[in-house]
Protein backbone atom coordinates (compact mmCIF):
# COMPACT_ATOMS: atom_id res chain seq x y z
CA UNK A 1 0.00 0.00 0.00
CA UNK A 2 2.87 2.37 0.76
CA UNK A 3 4.30 1.75 -2.72
CA UNK A 4 0.91 2.32 -4.33
CA UNK A 5 0.33 5.56 -2.40
CA UNK A 6 3.71 6.90 -3.54
CA UNK A 7 3.03 6.02 -7.18
CA UNK A 8 -0.48 7.49 -7.39
CA UNK A 9 0.55 11.20 -7.14
CA UNK A 10 3.16 10.64 -9.87
CA UNK A 11 0.63 8.86 -12.09
CA UNK A 12 -1.91 11.64 -11.55
CA UNK A 13 0.65 14.28 -12.51
CA UNK A 14 1.84 12.38 -15.58
CA UNK A 15 -1.72 11.79 -16.83
CA UNK A 16 -2.90 15.38 -16.29
CA UNK A 17 -3.65 17.50 -19.34
CA UNK A 18 -1.91 20.84 -19.75
CA UNK A 19 -3.94 23.81 -20.94
CA UNK A 20 -1.03 24.71 -23.23
CA UNK A 21 1.92 22.49 -24.16
CA UNK A 22 3.87 24.28 -26.87
CA UNK A 23 7.18 23.22 -28.43
CA UNK A 24 9.25 25.50 -30.68
CA UNK A 25 8.60 24.94 -34.36
CA UNK A 26 4.97 23.94 -33.90
CA UNK A 27 2.06 25.88 -35.38
CA UNK A 28 1.00 29.12 -33.68
CA UNK A 29 -2.42 27.57 -33.14
CA UNK A 30 -0.90 25.26 -30.51
CA UNK A 31 -0.15 28.35 -28.41
CA UNK A 32 -3.08 30.62 -29.28
CA UNK A 33 -4.02 33.14 -31.95
CA UNK A 34 -2.10 35.88 -33.75
CA UNK A 35 -2.13 39.43 -32.37
CA UNK A 36 -0.15 41.69 -34.72
CA UNK A 37 -0.31 45.49 -35.01
CA UNK A 38 1.29 48.34 -36.90
CA UNK A 39 2.25 51.74 -35.50
CA UNK A 40 -1.08 52.54 -33.87
CA UNK A 41 -3.45 50.70 -31.58
CA UNK A 42 -5.97 48.95 -33.80
CA UNK A 43 -3.71 48.76 -36.89
CA UNK A 44 -4.45 45.06 -37.21
CA UNK A 45 -2.24 42.81 -39.33
CA UNK A 46 -3.42 39.34 -40.35
CA UNK A 47 -1.22 36.48 -39.20
CA UNK A 48 1.39 35.28 -39.84
CA UNK A 49 2.17 38.91 -40.78
CA UNK A 50 4.55 40.62 -43.18
CA UNK A 51 8.33 40.82 -43.47
CA UNK A 52 8.22 43.79 -41.06
CA UNK A 53 6.05 42.22 -38.36
CA UNK A 54 5.46 38.49 -38.10
CA UNK A 55 5.14 35.39 -35.97
CA UNK A 56 6.10 32.10 -37.57
CA UNK A 57 7.58 28.71 -36.69
CA UNK A 58 11.24 28.49 -37.56
CA UNK A 59 14.65 28.30 -35.93
CA UNK A 60 16.82 30.63 -33.89
CA UNK A 61 20.27 31.75 -35.16
CA UNK A 62 21.81 28.55 -33.81
CA UNK A 63 19.31 26.35 -35.68
CA UNK A 64 17.20 25.42 -32.63
CA UNK A 65 13.47 25.04 -33.35
CA UNK A 66 11.51 28.05 -32.09
CA UNK A 67 8.52 30.26 -32.67
CA UNK A 68 10.04 33.42 -34.16
CA UNK A 69 8.52 36.81 -33.27
CA UNK A 70 9.82 39.80 -35.30
CA UNK A 71 9.01 43.52 -35.31
CA UNK A 72 10.54 46.44 -37.20
CA UNK A 73 10.88 49.86 -35.55
CA UNK A 74 7.42 51.30 -36.26
CA UNK A 75 5.38 48.26 -35.28
CA UNK A 76 3.91 47.93 -31.80
CA UNK A 77 2.80 44.33 -31.34
CA UNK A 78 3.71 40.74 -32.23
CA UNK A 79 2.02 38.52 -29.64
CA UNK A 80 0.18 35.24 -29.37
CA UNK A 81 -3.06 35.59 -27.48
CA UNK A 82 -3.56 32.63 -25.16
CA UNK A 83 -6.41 30.26 -25.81
CA UNK A 84 -9.28 31.66 -23.72
CA UNK A 85 -9.89 28.82 -21.32
CA UNK A 86 -9.09 30.70 -18.13
CA UNK A 87 -11.65 31.32 -15.40
CA UNK A 88 -12.39 32.50 -11.88
CA UNK A 89 -11.48 30.50 -8.76
CA UNK A 90 -8.53 28.71 -10.32
CA UNK A 91 -4.77 28.36 -9.90
CA UNK A 92 -2.55 28.90 -12.93
CA UNK A 93 1.08 27.96 -13.56
CA UNK A 94 3.11 29.06 -16.58
CA UNK A 95 6.52 28.01 -17.86
CA UNK A 96 8.06 30.22 -20.56
CA UNK A 97 11.39 29.38 -22.27
CA UNK A 98 12.59 32.06 -24.71
CA UNK A 99 15.48 34.15 -26.05
CA UNK A 100 15.58 37.85 -26.96
CA UNK A 101 18.08 39.55 -29.23
CA UNK A 102 17.34 43.09 -28.02
CA UNK A 103 15.63 44.75 -25.05
CA UNK A 104 14.25 48.26 -24.67
CA UNK A 105 12.41 50.38 -22.14
CA UNK A 106 8.74 49.35 -21.93
CA UNK A 107 9.13 46.25 -24.11
CA UNK A 108 6.60 43.73 -22.74
CA UNK A 109 7.20 39.98 -23.07
CA UNK A 110 4.18 38.64 -21.16
CA UNK A 111 0.71 39.96 -20.29
CA UNK A 112 -2.15 38.72 -18.18
CA UNK A 113 -4.72 40.76 -20.12
CA UNK A 114 -8.39 41.46 -19.38
CA UNK A 115 -10.61 40.93 -22.40
CA UNK A 116 -12.99 43.85 -21.73
CA UNK A 117 -10.88 46.44 -19.94
CA UNK A 118 -13.83 48.83 -19.55
CA UNK A 119 -16.16 46.44 -17.76
CA UNK A 120 -16.38 47.34 -14.08
CA UNK A 121 -14.27 47.25 -12.14
CA UNK A 122 -11.98 48.70 -14.82
CA UNK A 123 -8.73 46.78 -15.22
CA UNK A 124 -6.73 46.58 -18.43
CA UNK A 125 -3.67 44.45 -17.60
CA UNK A 126 -3.72 42.92 -14.10
CA UNK A 127 0.01 42.21 -14.45
CA UNK A 128 2.75 42.09 -17.06
CA UNK A 129 6.47 41.42 -17.45
CA UNK A 130 8.34 44.22 -19.18
CA UNK A 131 11.71 45.92 -19.41
CA UNK A 132 12.87 48.97 -17.49
CA UNK A 133 16.10 49.78 -19.26
CA UNK A 134 17.66 46.34 -19.70
CA UNK A 135 16.14 44.91 -16.53
CA UNK A 136 12.96 42.87 -16.29
CA UNK A 137 10.21 44.02 -13.96
CA UNK A 138 6.66 43.02 -13.01
CA UNK A 139 3.89 45.62 -13.00
CA UNK A 140 0.45 45.33 -11.39
CA UNK A 141 -2.70 47.31 -12.05
CA UNK A 142 -5.23 47.72 -9.25
CA UNK A 143 -8.87 47.61 -10.47
CA UNK A 144 -10.73 50.93 -10.60
CA UNK A 145 -14.35 51.58 -9.68
CA UNK A 146 -14.14 55.01 -11.26
CA UNK A 147 -14.41 56.18 -14.86
CA UNK A 148 -10.75 55.57 -15.82
CA UNK A 149 -8.22 52.85 -15.16
CA UNK A 150 -5.56 53.11 -12.47
CA UNK A 151 -1.85 53.44 -13.14
CA UNK A 152 0.62 50.61 -12.60
CA UNK A 153 2.59 49.63 -9.51
CA UNK A 154 5.99 47.98 -9.87
CA UNK A 155 6.08 44.79 -7.79
CA UNK A 156 9.62 43.74 -8.66
CA UNK A 157 12.59 44.92 -10.74
CA UNK A 158 15.58 42.68 -11.34
CA UNK A 159 18.90 43.94 -10.03
CA UNK A 160 20.77 43.06 -13.21
CA UNK A 161 20.11 43.34 -16.93
CA UNK A 162 18.72 40.30 -18.71
CA UNK A 163 21.38 38.61 -20.80
CA UNK A 164 20.50 38.84 -24.48
CA UNK A 165 21.04 36.13 -27.10
CA UNK A 166 20.81 33.64 -24.24
CA UNK A 167 17.86 31.30 -23.55
CA UNK A 168 15.95 32.04 -20.33
CA UNK A 169 13.24 30.35 -18.31
CA UNK A 170 10.41 32.17 -16.54
CA UNK A 171 7.96 30.52 -14.16
CA UNK A 172 4.77 32.27 -13.05
CA UNK A 173 2.11 31.13 -10.58
CA UNK A 174 -1.05 32.99 -9.62
CA UNK A 175 -4.67 32.43 -8.68
CA UNK A 176 -8.02 33.96 -9.61
CA UNK A 177 -10.07 33.29 -6.47
CA UNK A 178 -12.71 35.85 -5.53
CA UNK A 179 -11.69 38.74 -3.35
CA UNK A 180 -8.71 41.03 -3.06
CA UNK A 181 -6.38 38.25 -1.94
CA UNK A 182 -4.71 36.76 -4.99
CA UNK A 183 -1.07 35.65 -4.85
CA UNK A 184 1.49 36.14 -7.64
CA UNK A 185 4.87 34.39 -7.77
CA UNK A 186 7.62 34.59 -10.37
CA UNK A 187 10.89 32.75 -10.99
CA UNK A 188 13.65 33.70 -13.41
CA UNK A 189 16.08 30.97 -14.47
CA UNK A 190 15.10 28.90 -11.44
CA UNK A 191 15.48 31.65 -8.80
CA UNK A 192 12.39 33.02 -7.07
CA UNK A 193 12.13 36.76 -7.68
CA UNK A 194 8.61 37.68 -6.54
CA UNK A 195 6.03 36.43 -4.04
CA UNK A 196 3.23 38.93 -3.52
CA UNK A 197 -0.23 38.46 -1.99
CA UNK A 198 -3.23 40.74 -1.58
CA UNK A 199 -3.67 41.37 -5.32
CA UNK A 200 -6.80 41.34 -7.47
CA UNK A 201 -6.03 39.35 -10.62
CA UNK A 202 -9.53 38.47 -11.88
CA UNK A 203 -12.25 41.04 -12.58
CA UNK A 204 -13.60 39.38 -15.74
CA UNK A 205 -12.42 37.18 -18.60
CA UNK A 206 -8.62 37.42 -18.74
CA UNK A 207 -6.00 35.55 -20.77
CA UNK A 208 -2.27 35.20 -21.43
CA UNK A 209 -0.27 37.00 -24.13
CA UNK A 210 3.25 35.90 -25.10
CA UNK A 211 5.59 37.81 -27.40
CA UNK A 212 6.90 41.35 -27.92
CA UNK A 213 4.73 44.42 -27.29
CA UNK A 214 5.52 48.15 -27.18
CA UNK A 215 9.00 49.70 -27.11
CA UNK A 216 8.39 50.86 -30.70
CA UNK A 217 9.81 53.98 -32.32
CA UNK A 218 7.27 56.81 -32.12
CA UNK A 219 5.46 57.91 -35.26
CA UNK A 220 7.49 60.45 -37.24
CA UNK A 221 10.76 59.62 -35.49
CA UNK A 222 13.65 58.20 -37.49
CA UNK A 223 16.64 58.31 -35.14
CA UNK A 224 18.31 54.99 -34.25
CA UNK A 225 15.59 52.71 -35.65
CA UNK A 226 17.78 49.65 -35.09
CA UNK A 227 17.26 50.05 -31.33
CA UNK A 228 13.56 49.29 -31.85
CA UNK A 229 13.88 46.18 -33.99
CA UNK A 230 13.03 43.10 -31.92
CA UNK A 231 13.36 39.36 -32.36
CA UNK A 232 12.18 36.84 -29.81
CA UNK A 233 12.49 33.07 -30.06
CA UNK A 234 10.12 30.95 -27.98
CA UNK A 235 11.19 27.36 -27.40
CA UNK A 236 8.64 26.07 -24.91
CA UNK A 237 5.45 27.24 -23.19
CA UNK A 238 3.47 25.21 -20.69
CA UNK A 239 0.31 26.31 -18.88
CA UNK A 240 -1.33 24.25 -16.14
CA UNK A 241 -4.28 24.75 -13.81
CA UNK A 242 -3.18 21.87 -11.61
CA UNK A 243 0.39 22.12 -10.31
CA UNK A 244 3.69 23.94 -10.57
CA UNK A 245 5.41 20.62 -11.24
CA UNK A 246 3.53 20.30 -14.55
CA UNK A 247 5.39 23.25 -16.09
CA UNK A 248 8.90 22.29 -15.00
CA UNK A 249 10.25 21.77 -18.52
CA UNK A 250 9.47 25.31 -19.66
CA UNK A 251 10.03 27.07 -16.33
CA UNK A 252 13.48 25.67 -15.73
CA UNK A 253 13.06 23.48 -12.67
CA UNK A 254 11.50 25.74 -10.04
CA UNK A 255 10.08 24.77 -6.67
Amino acid sequence: MKLLSSILPLFSLASATLLVDYHGGESVSKLGIYSLEGQNLGDHIDGPGTSSCFIKPGVDPSGRAALHFHREAHFRRAEVEGIKQYGANQNYFVGYNFMLQRSHDSLVIFQWKKDDKLSHPIQNIPFNIEFSGGNLRVQYQEPSNGAVENGYTVLWTDTSALALNTPHHIGIAWDTFDGHRNRLRLWLDGAKKLDKSGLNLWTGQTYTKFGIYRGELAAGQKANPEQHVFDSYVYRVQVSDKALAEVMDASGGIS
